[in-house]
């Protein structure tokens, strides 16, 4: 009797014992997050159009903003999203930007991680005029909306004044970096097994999709457009009330102004991302020593 428990005892432990071994040989996966080329990011579908490829004019016009205010704090690659974004730091897409497929907000994320994953960047004011040599027309047609009552006459007389423009002018008068910091993020997803967590590290895991890392912010602009033509009495008593317009669905607002009979001033309340880099997650067996 005393044999047989002792042999039971021992095939207990040996069955322990393996399942111990196989466990400790099963290596540990962590995330890691490598830069996307080029090629990772697929911008056929915007084909011939200028404002949101990022080879157009529009474009032309914010990259030397860009590099002239950020200097030192550019980043590689920048994606063009124009004003119209809605985009947040830490958004999962595809490659070709069709849909938002993850979010990092408080669905997902407590909000301590997330206040430990975004690094909002202090604003910097910038002093660089960006003359326009496009069409003004095109510019504000491709990021502008007018609101409210009566705004397909002001649309009209806005875009025959807009037209006629000689000289136009940008200024940004704030900007910002901010970054996700993926150390963090892969810290969490390495260690989760809350179901909402899962499914965002899949996602992020998934070949073509891609993560928004950094952001260049700008925090407001103004403009000065100066028309070739008078501006006629009823646009000018519409301005001197102050036409509001929508920047896309950023929730930012730009208001045109009446400043004499052949100049109107465009300034922006709200902010949005104007430039985006991307990474994408990939898993490795070594945890990564980097936290940003």
């Amino acid at each position: 009797m005393k044999t047989k428990k002792r042999f039971i005892a021992l095939a207990v432990s040996s069955a322990l014992f393996l399942l111990v071994c196989n466990s400790c040989n099963q290596k540990k996966e962590f995330i890691d997050f490598e830069t996307v080329q080029k090629n990772d990011i697929d911008t056929s579908q915007y084909k011939g159009f200028d404002f949101v490829s990022g080879k157009g004019e529009v474009w032309k016009m914010w990259d030397k903003v860009f590099r002239a205010c950020m200097k030192s704090e550019i980043f590689d690659d920048p994606y063009y999203f124009g004003m119209t974004n809605t985009i947040d730091l830490g958004a999962i897409t595809d490659k070709k930007h069709e849909s938002v497929i993850r979010l990092i907000d408080t669905n997902v994320f407590s909000q301590a991680e997330i206040n430990q994953m975004i690094r909002s960047g202090n604003p910097a004011s910038c002093e660089y005029v960006q003359q326009l040599t496009m069409s003004l027309n095109v510019f504000l047609n491709s990021e502008f909306s007018v609101t409210g009552v009566g705004n397909k006459d002001i649309n009209a007389e806005l875009n025959l004044a807009i037209s006629t423009a000689k000289s136009s002018t940008v200024k940004v008068d704030g900007w910002q970096k901010d970054e996700l910091v993926t150390g963090v993020l892969g810290d969490i997803l390495d260690e989760t097994t809350d179901p909402k967590k899962l499914k965002f590290k899949k996602d992020l895991l998934t070949e073509g999709n891609l993560i928004l890392v950094r952001g260049a912010k700008i925090n407001g602009f103004s403009s000065q457009i100066t028309t070739s033509q008078e501006i006629s009495a009823n646009l000018e008593a519409k301005l001197k009330e102050g036409v509001i317009a929508s920047i896309g669905n950023t929730g930012a607002q730009a208001k045109f102004e009446y400043v004499n009979k052949t100049t109107i001033s465009v300034t922006s309340t709200g902010d949005f991302y104007i430039f985006g880099q991307y990474m994408k997650g990939k898993k490795v067996n070594v945890k990564p020593t980097t936290s940003s």
